[in-house]
């Protein structure tokens, strides 16, 4: 029944049931004459009553006039509908044409993500290869000629000679009696070396190892400088286009604080992933040092907080056992966590041991 009503309804309200209105006025009105002109014997000849032809247009307006009306009426309602079907095309080909332009955006938008990507790897690896050409260059000359990897190991070698040489002087300084001129005599020249102005630093554990690091560095300096300024440099740019990624994100969290709940979890997701992704760059870097050159990165650090900071966010450090650490119960303690300029807050950097290892 419903069904019917609709039909009829969609009939009535049409443009062609409007000219069926008008047609019928008009059939109305010619009827209506011929009638009116048979009944009442109309002759052109004589005076026509004028109180009949106000009857007949009072009868043709009321009959016509509302039939004609009415067609204007649903003329007007036919006129609304198709301008809403207008207005209802014009709104989807402008969704049609919005969701085209999205579309090319989000495209552009990929291809400039895998340009800006490519164009980072690019410079990344080429920033890579530069640090192996520095490490490879690297050279020591005595009775043999050490480069490259060998140039580190004997260099570490050497590191660990002057330590334990320094470790075996505080042994000895046991068996002296224990006054201040004693100890000043007995001490004075590697006073003098290390620019120690308190002896009884030399009996703190984790002094030794980094004087013992800051003599080795004033004397491979022009070296290792090269080498550690240009490992900073790479690591720098890893962390620079891992803040560009992730600066958008904040901003937009910031942005939209009414709807903070909503986004944290979409914005945690999308840090991960960004962090991953440049975890991944500094691995590469890590993987092509050597134990040696990871050792000395250990104790130079401690003297540049840039790269102390670079070694805790990409734990640069981890492939580094703790046996290879010159005192390894107080040396871990340079990496017990810190903050650092900026806000930025790490936690302790756990060094594995060969056991562990290699724990079967």
């Amino acid at each position: 029944m419903k069904t019917v009503l609709n039909y009829c309804m969609k009939k009535m309200l049409s443009e062609q049931f409007s000219r069926f209105l008008v047609f019928l006025g008009f059939v109305i009105i010619v009827i209506s004459v011929i009638l009116f002109a048979y009944k009442h014997d109309v002759n052109t000849n004589e005076q026509i009553d004028s109180s009949l032809l106000d009857n007949f247009g009072s009868f043709i307006s009321g009959s016509v006039g509302s039939l004609w009306a009415l067609a204007g009426v649903v003329l007007f309602y036919v006129a609304l509908e198709k301008q809403k079907e207008a207005l209802q095309l014009q709104k989807t080909e402008l969704d049609l044409t919005r969701k085209e332009l999205k579309g090319q955006r989000e495209e552009f938008e990929k291809q400039n993500e895998t340009l800006s990507q490519q164009r980072f790897e690019n410079t990344f690896f080429s920033l890579l290869k530069a640090q192996q050409d520095i490490r490879d260059n690297l050279e020591v000359v005595g009775g043999f000629t050490y480069r490259g990897h060998r140039y580190f190991n004997e260099r570490v070698n050497k590191f660990r000679r002057t330590y334990n040489e320094l470790s075996d002087k505080i042994k000895e300084s046991e068996k002296i009696e224990k006054t201040d001129n004693s100890l000043i005599k007995f001490w004075g020249k590697e006073m003098d070396k290390y620019k120690v102005n308190d002896v009884k630093s030399f009996y703190s554990p984790s002094f030794i190892s980094r004087v013992v690091y800051s003599d080795f560095y004033n004397e491979n300096h022009i070296q290792l400088g090269h080498y550690f300024r240009h490992l900073y440099h790479v690591l720098r740019f890893v962390r620079d286009n891992e803040d560009n990624e992730l600066n958008p994100i904040e901003r937009e969290l910031y942005e939209h604080e009414d709807s903070y709940e909503e986004l944290i979890e979409e914005f945690k997701t999308e840090e991960e992933r960004i962090k991953k992704k440049y975890a991944k760059y500094a691995q590469y870097i890590q993987a092509q040092m050597s134990s040696g050159e990871l050792l000395l990165l250990f104790y130079n650090a401690l003297f540049f907080p840039k790269m102390k900071e670079m070694i805790y966010r990409y734990k640069l450090l981890d492939g580094l056992n703790v046996e290879d650490l010159l005192n390894p119960e107080f040396d871990i303690e340079f990496y017990k966590g810190e903050s650092f300029v900026g806000g930025a807050k790490y936690l302790k950097l756990n060094f594995k041991s060969r056991n562990s290892i290699l724990k079967p």
